[in-house]
């Protein structure tokens, strides 16, 4: 039986333009602050149910908190998951402009969740704040914007080294918020 050998394409190196590199840069740190979204809201839950749950009549017993908790970590995941319905927006309108109304979507919504004054207004927000993130979860695609005037094997070595560059921002997101939270809750009288 003979044996077939087949090499793999020599890397092509291609240099970023100065565009790109801003447009991953600026994606790379919205998925920072979305880390620390996704971490902010651990800190916070408990305390803003328990002021929240009284004005609608409901007890802020431990019990409560937890049943009301699990929703909007689940409302907030099921936005995320409704995310794909971006996709058809971006094929009809271009990357860019889905780019901006995710980034203004998640914006309004996380606005909103901090002036939130019941718990089905602050479930609301949670969910558009998913909805939002889930849409902008992939704007790091457009940095390869102009891949595909690119040859197959340059294009592809583009967007793994972007992948490679862009997995760490989330959990830099989440170790950055617990540092900020002593300073930020002895401002606020919970230290």
């Amino acid at each position: 039986m003979a044996s077939s050998t087949t090499s793999a394409p020599a890397a092509v190196r291609s240099k970023l333009t100065p565009n790109q590199i801003r447009g991953f840069l600026a994606a790379w740190g919205g998925w920072l602050l979305d880390g620390m979204d996704s971490f902010i809201y651990a800190l916070v839950l408990v305390p803003a149910l328990k002021e929240i749950l009284p004005k609608s009549g409901i007890e802020p017993t431990a019990a409560n908190i937890g049943y009301y908790g699990g929703l909007l970590f689940a409302l907030f995941l099921v936005g995320w998951g409704l995310a794909v319905l971006w996709g058809p927006i971006a094929d009809r309108f271009g990357r860019k402009k889905l780019f901006l109304i995710t980034l203004a979507v998640y914006l309004v919504a996380t606005a909103l969740t901090a002036l939130a004054w019941t718990p089905w207004w602050f479930f609301l927000c949670r969910f558009l704040t998913g909805f939002g993130i889930g849409g902008e979860a992939r704007r790091r695609d457009a940095v390869g914007a102009g891949a595909e005037r690119e040859p197959l094997a340059r294009a592809r070595q583009r967007r793994e080294r972007l992948d490679r560059a862009d997995r760490g921002r989330r959990g830099i997101g989440a170790r950055v918020t617990p540092a900020l939270d002593a300073p930020i809750a002895a401002r606020a009288g919970r230290a």
